[in-house]
């Protein structure tokens, strides 16, 4: 790390700035591994949450500017952006526990079709009951979770 930089870093320390930074990039950091994580893995269309998630990210490159300001600026701005991350990481989370939950119910199923403990008309019967009561699901993270019930049964 360079001389520079590392005066940076304490004089954002002394500050208090580097806590809300350092909660920041931690925040941004898990939450753009988890929509990676189930657009790519579990494969759900999360677009919303990912247009949120950028915005937010473009918010704070904008805030960053607030630092010119002065220090209680630049913090009041960054915390407004960490809560609105914050709810979002726990609607991703939701949505995430929500296509575990789904996943596993779907191959717990089709396990029991192709081991023949169910019958092809028992089998269509509970996988149509079962999506049914997804499609009841009101919530926005829940109204995700219909993307992976479309994209697991085209």
């Amino acid at each position: 790390m360079m001389k520079n930089e590392a005066k940076i870093i304490e004089s954002f320390r002394k500050r208090g700035i580097l806590i809300h930074v350092d909660t920041y990039r931690t925040l941004r950091d898990e939450i753009s591994n988890k929509i990676n994580y189930l657009k790519n893995n579990i494969k759900i269309d999360i677009s919303s949450c990912e247009k949120r998630f950028n915005m937010l990210k473009s918010k704070a490159i904008n805030t960053a500017s607030l630092i010119k300001k002065g220090d209680q600026e630049f913090i009041k701005g960054i915390i407004l952006i960490i809560k609105d991350l914050e709810n979002l990481k726990n609607e991703i989370n939701k949505i995430y526990l929500n296509a575990i939950k789904i996943e596993e119910n779907l191959k717990k199923l089709e396990e029991l079709y192709n081991s023949g403990k169910i019958s092809e008309k028992v089998y269509n019967r509970l996988k149509r009951e079962y999506l049914a009561k997804i499609n009841k699901v009101s919530s926005p993270a829940e109204e995700e979770m219909k993307t992976v019930i479309r994209k697991q049964n085209p």
